[in-house]
């Protein structure tokens, strides 16, 4: 398969497509999906932001917005009803990129709140 750049668009792009078919087919498949972290193979191990300058080449830049260029407009041809979850430290400065944010999990904003074990 190549580099882990192939790997992750081949990984994309199949489970997108299924997904696509299956629902235009109206075929029973969940309207859901979820990646963790597509952008694993751009970022330094040590990266915690996910800034895309914390990237060091342009062409690894490029292809991380690229990849989620390919989320975006696959949810919209997928169609309404269909959920895209994508849980990752990249944090792109677009506007379709922002508006497309539901929540950010960052510092004492947790998806597990960091009391739950003292309650």
């Amino acid at each position: 398969m190549g580099s882990g750049e192939n790997w992750i668009g081949y990984h994309v792009l199949s489970h997108l497509a299924l997904h696509w078919s299956l629902r235009k087919k109206d075929r029973p498949v969940p309207a859901f999906l979820i990646f963790d972290q597509p952008t694993q193979a751009y970022y330094p191990p040590d990266s915690v932001e996910g800034g895309l300058d914390e990237i060091e080449k342009d062409d690894d830049r490029t292809a991380v917005q690229s990849l989620f260029k390919l989320m975006s407009v696959a949810c919209d041809e997928i169609g309404s009803g269909f959920q895209l979850i994508v849980l990752d430290h990249a944090h792109l400065k677009d506007v379709w990129f922002e508006d497309a944010i539901v929540q950010q999990w960052r510092g004492n904003a947790a998806l597990v709140p960091y009391d739950w074990p003292e309650s």
